[in-house]
């Protein structure tokens, strides 16, 4: 019983954390465009 927890689990973990750090990841970079698009619109008002 905990054998078939366990090999059911450990992947869903697994994909969870690979997800939620691929998440993180994007939506950093996201967030770094954005800053560089604020930015140079920024600079062109100057």
């Amino acid at each position: 019983m905990l054998s078939i927890f366990l090999s059911f689990f450990v992947p869903v973990a697994g994909l969870w954390l690979v997800i939620k750090v691929l998440a993180k990841g994007f939506t950093n970079k996201m967030a770094i465009m954005e800053q560089g698009e604020l930015k140079k619109k920024f600079c062109h008002k100057i």
